[in-house]
Protein backbone atom coordinates (compact mmCIF):
# COMPACT_ATOMS: atom_id res chain seq x y z
CA UNK A 1 0.00 0.00 0.00
CA UNK A 2 1.04 3.37 -0.96
CA UNK A 3 0.35 6.67 1.21
CA UNK A 4 -1.63 8.46 -1.24
CA UNK A 5 -2.80 12.82 -1.26
CA UNK A 6 -5.81 13.15 -3.45
CA UNK A 7 -7.84 16.61 -3.99
CA UNK A 8 -10.75 17.49 -5.74
CA UNK A 9 -11.08 20.04 -8.83
CA UNK A 10 -13.94 21.03 -10.53
CA UNK A 11 -12.65 21.85 -14.31
CA UNK A 12 -10.13 19.84 -15.94
CA UNK A 13 -8.15 22.62 -16.77
CA UNK A 14 -7.74 23.18 -12.77
CA UNK A 15 -6.73 19.88 -12.32
CA UNK A 16 -3.87 20.20 -15.22
CA UNK A 17 -2.73 22.98 -13.60
CA UNK A 18 -2.21 21.34 -10.41
CA UNK A 19 -0.51 18.45 -12.13
CA UNK A 20 2.23 20.65 -13.36
CA UNK A 21 2.49 22.37 -10.21
CA UNK A 22 3.25 18.87 -8.62
CA UNK A 23 5.63 18.26 -11.34
CA UNK A 24 7.48 21.15 -10.70
CA UNK A 25 7.91 20.75 -7.06
CA UNK A 26 9.89 17.16 -7.79
CA UNK A 27 7.05 14.96 -8.40
CA UNK A 28 8.04 12.05 -11.10
CA UNK A 29 5.11 11.52 -13.71
CA UNK A 30 4.76 7.78 -12.49
CA UNK A 31 4.05 9.28 -9.08
CA UNK A 32 1.02 11.90 -10.46
CA UNK A 33 -2.57 11.18 -12.36
CA UNK A 34 -5.96 12.52 -12.47
CA UNK A 35 -9.32 11.04 -13.15
CA UNK A 36 -12.38 11.87 -13.04
CA UNK A 37 -14.85 10.56 -10.53
CA UNK A 38 -18.78 10.30 -11.32
CA UNK A 39 -21.31 11.04 -8.77
CA UNK A 40 -22.38 8.47 -6.51
CA UNK A 41 -26.43 7.91 -5.87
CA UNK A 42 -26.68 7.34 -2.50
CA UNK A 43 -27.15 3.91 -0.85
CA UNK A 44 -29.02 2.83 1.96
CA UNK A 45 -26.82 -0.85 3.69
CA UNK A 46 -28.87 -3.46 3.47
CA UNK A 47 -32.19 -2.25 2.80
CA UNK A 48 -34.38 -2.02 -0.63
CA UNK A 49 -36.21 1.36 0.84
CA UNK A 50 -36.72 4.20 -1.08
CA UNK A 51 -34.94 7.17 -0.03
CA UNK A 52 -38.08 8.98 0.78
CA UNK A 53 -39.81 6.13 2.90
CA UNK A 54 -39.42 6.56 6.41
CA UNK A 55 -36.25 3.84 8.11
CA UNK A 56 -37.48 2.39 11.42
CA UNK A 57 -34.22 2.33 13.36
CA UNK A 58 -35.97 -0.53 15.46
CA UNK A 59 -36.08 -3.66 12.48
CA UNK A 60 -35.41 -6.69 13.47
CA UNK A 61 -34.37 -9.24 11.60
CA UNK A 62 -35.56 -9.90 7.97
CA UNK A 63 -36.73 -5.87 8.65
CA UNK A 64 -39.94 -6.60 10.62
CA UNK A 65 -40.21 -4.28 13.10
CA UNK A 66 -39.69 -5.11 16.85
CA UNK A 67 -43.00 -5.58 18.69
CA UNK A 68 -41.48 -3.13 21.37
CA UNK A 69 -40.76 -0.48 18.82
CA UNK A 70 -45.11 -0.67 17.80
CA UNK A 71 -46.03 -0.35 21.46
CA UNK A 72 -47.62 2.32 22.77
CA UNK A 73 -45.90 2.39 26.03
CA UNK A 74 -42.18 3.09 24.17
CA UNK A 75 -40.59 6.03 25.02
CA UNK A 76 -41.50 8.73 22.95
CA UNK A 77 -38.19 9.83 20.98
CA UNK A 78 -37.57 6.18 20.35
CA UNK A 79 -40.74 6.39 18.62
CA UNK A 80 -39.85 9.71 16.55
CA UNK A 81 -36.47 8.26 16.24
CA UNK A 82 -38.39 6.02 14.07
CA UNK A 83 -40.69 7.67 12.02
CA UNK A 84 -37.75 9.54 10.85
CA UNK A 85 -36.87 10.37 6.98
CA UNK A 86 -33.53 9.29 6.78
CA UNK A 87 -31.19 11.58 4.17
CA UNK A 88 -28.65 10.49 2.04
CA UNK A 89 -25.83 12.21 0.46
CA UNK A 90 -23.38 11.58 -1.91
CA UNK A 91 -20.23 10.52 -0.01
CA UNK A 92 -18.07 12.16 -2.54
CA UNK A 93 -18.58 14.84 -5.04
CA UNK A 94 -17.73 14.80 -8.75
CA UNK A 95 -15.00 16.26 -10.28
CA UNK A 96 -11.62 15.80 -11.80
CA UNK A 97 -9.48 13.86 -9.21
CA UNK A 98 -5.60 14.54 -8.76
CA UNK A 99 -3.93 11.58 -6.71
CA UNK A 100 -0.32 11.46 -5.78
CA UNK A 101 1.66 9.11 -4.56
CA UNK A 102 3.79 10.52 -1.99
CA UNK A 103 5.54 8.00 0.55
CA UNK A 104 7.79 10.19 2.68
CA UNK A 105 5.82 12.53 5.18
CA UNK A 106 7.59 16.04 3.30
CA UNK A 107 6.05 15.25 0.14
CA UNK A 108 2.73 14.15 1.22
CA UNK A 109 3.34 17.84 3.23
CA UNK A 110 4.07 19.37 -0.37
CA UNK A 111 1.60 17.72 -1.85
CA UNK A 112 -1.23 18.94 -0.16
CA UNK A 113 0.01 22.56 -0.39
CA UNK A 114 0.26 22.47 -4.12
CA UNK A 115 -3.19 20.86 -4.73
CA UNK A 116 -4.53 23.14 -2.17
CA UNK A 117 -3.10 26.37 -3.97
CA UNK A 118 -4.15 25.48 -6.65
CA UNK A 119 -7.48 25.19 -5.66
CA UNK A 120 -8.68 21.44 -4.45
CA UNK A 121 -11.57 21.02 -2.39
CA UNK A 122 -11.84 18.11 -0.13
CA UNK A 123 -8.00 17.14 -0.39
CA UNK A 124 -7.56 13.72 1.18
CA UNK A 125 -5.12 11.21 2.55
CA UNK A 126 -5.83 7.47 1.88
CA UNK A 127 -3.35 4.19 1.28
CA UNK A 128 -4.09 2.61 -1.92
CA UNK A 129 -2.22 0.54 -4.82
CA UNK A 130 -0.17 2.41 -7.30
CA UNK A 131 1.01 0.53 -9.97
CA UNK A 132 2.60 2.16 -13.47
CA UNK A 133 1.35 5.66 -12.46
CA UNK A 134 -2.21 4.87 -11.55
CA UNK A 135 -3.98 4.49 -8.58
CA UNK A 136 -5.65 0.91 -9.23
CA UNK A 137 -8.01 0.23 -6.37
CA UNK A 138 -9.29 3.32 -5.72
CA UNK A 139 -13.05 3.30 -4.47
CA UNK A 140 -15.53 6.03 -5.05
CA UNK A 141 -18.01 4.48 -2.41
CA UNK A 142 -15.56 5.03 0.48
CA UNK A 143 -15.65 8.02 1.98
CA UNK A 144 -12.67 10.67 2.33
CA UNK A 145 -10.43 10.71 5.17
CA UNK A 146 -10.06 14.72 5.01
CA UNK A 147 -6.40 16.69 5.75
CA UNK A 148 -6.33 19.10 8.25
CA UNK A 149 -5.55 22.48 5.87
CA UNK A 150 -4.30 24.12 8.68
CA UNK A 151 -2.13 21.81 10.41
CA UNK A 152 -0.63 20.91 7.44
CA UNK A 153 0.18 24.63 6.45
CA UNK A 154 1.40 24.99 9.54
CA UNK A 155 3.94 22.04 9.95
CA UNK A 156 5.20 22.99 6.47
CA UNK A 157 5.86 26.67 6.80
CA UNK A 158 7.33 25.71 10.46
CA UNK A 159 9.91 23.21 9.10
CA UNK A 160 10.68 25.66 6.03
CA UNK A 161 10.92 28.42 8.09
CA UNK A 162 14.46 29.27 9.64
CA UNK A 163 15.09 29.16 13.12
Amino acid sequence: MSPIIAGRFALERDAERALEGLRHQGFAPDDVTAFFVEPQAPRAKHSPRNEREPVDVHAGAFGQPIEAARRNDTAPEAAQRSNQVRTLRPLRQAGMLVAVRAAEYAKRLVAVNVLQAYGARDVERADGTWIAGKWIDFDPLIPPRLVDPPAACERWISRREPR
